[in-house]
């Protein structure tokens, strides 16, 4: 390969035919950003990340992207090495993230963030992690979907907060993994409309610690439903389980079996 670093940085598109430089020379390929710079909005662009740890955070400002991990979730990592550092914040609608792992620094405030009020984020089969505060915030987002992802090394997994008066709405978490978090898995730091979590798994940590809420969706304005989760404690009356009177409670499993009865 013959082409300069900077070749690769300041080309729209590259075709390549015969070689893999993404794998032999994987330098020339290591900017996220700069990839999600190069999009347009409206187009739909594609942007594919070869396996690897991109030391990096990145802010996709740019609509209607789809960013893809080749791979399992756990082959292409976000994993910014500066202290504090997070790992993604979306600014814009229309943002799907696939078979990605984004972790932020251990002092990071968070691994991803969909900021206020973003509309129609998608995230499947992927992996947010091994922030101290959360791995996931949103802030007055609606239209969010997370399905078959895994939330893990932190204090809060999910984090719904307003954007100012603004409640977070039609939030959707289905088929999705969650343990080794202290504090709760899920949590409505300000009221969310229309929360759905579907079909989840709330382990505990590495050492059978429960934290201290599996959910805590009990914040004003809160409603919607929880329907086929398991929960890794004895009974859903252990205290762990804090959700609204709005927030329908429909057959979720505990060591005690199947339960339609409410956490008392």
């Amino acid at each position: 390969m013959t082409n300069h670093w900077v070749d690769f940085r300041n080309a729209d598109v590259i075709l390549i035919m015969g070689s893999n430089p993404a794998s032999n020379h994987p330098v020339s390929f290591k900017w996220i950003q700069e990839a999600v710079d190069k999009c347009t909005d409206e187009i739909g662009d594609v942007i594919m990340v070869m396996p690897g740890v991109y030391d990096e955070t990145v802010t996709v400002d740019k609509t209607h992207v789809t960013i893809v991990g080749a791979g399992n979730k756990r082959s292409s990592i976000i994993q910014p090495s500066t202290d504090g550092a997070e790992g993604m914040s979306v600014t814009v609608d229309n943002v799907t993230l696939i078979n990605m792992y984004v972790s932020a620094h251990a002092n990071g405030d968070y691994a991803l963030l969909i900021a206020a009020g973003v509309e129609n984020f998608h995230a499947e089969g992927c992996k947010f992690a091994d922030s101290d505060a959360r791995c996931v915030e949103m802030i007055g987002v609606s239209g969010v979907l997370l399905d078959n992802c895994e939330f893990s090394d932190s204090a809060v997994g999910i984090d719904t907060v307003l954007n100012v008066a603004v409640l977070c709405d039609r939030v959707t978490v289905k088929n999705s993994l969650f343990h080794n978090i202290s504090t709760a898995h899920v949590k409505t730091t300000g009221g969310t409309t229309n929360l759905q979590l579907l079909g989840n798994v709330h382990d505990a940590d590495v050492d059978n610690v429960e934290p201290t809420d599996f959910l805590l969706i009990n914040a004003a304005g809160t409603t919607g439903i929880v329907a086929g989760c398991v929960f890794a404690t004895a009974t859903n009356a252990a205290g762990t389980l804090t959700i609204d009177a709005d927030v329908y409670w429909v057959a979720n499993m505990t060591e005690a079996g199947v339960s339609a009865a409410r956490p008392a």
